[in-house]
């Protein structure tokens, strides 16, 4: 994992959780959990010159282990 990639992983925002972060011929592909378009936006400011494939990361999250927090239960996406 080079330092983009976890630099990726480790960011944190209430709106979403980073459930995997992996990379394909130079193209970051991002697992989100929770508001993919502020995922995007945050990305896309923090890494403009970076081609950053954003997805629905719900299938991946049980792999990490990540334990859902308040804000992940009540809005229902967990």
């Amino acid at each position: 994992m080079d330092v983009v990639q976890r630099d990726i992983a480790e960011m944190r925002s209430s709106e979403y959780q980073i459930a995997d972060v992996s990379d394909k011929s130079g193209e970051l592909t991002v697992s989100v959990v929770g508001d993919i378009g502020a995922a995007r936006r945050d990305l896309a400011i923090r890494y403009p010159n970076r081609k950053i494939t954003v997805r629905s990361g719900r299938k991946h999250v049980d792999l990490i282990g990540r334990i859902p927090t308040p804000a992940d239960t009540s809005t229902g996406r967990w």
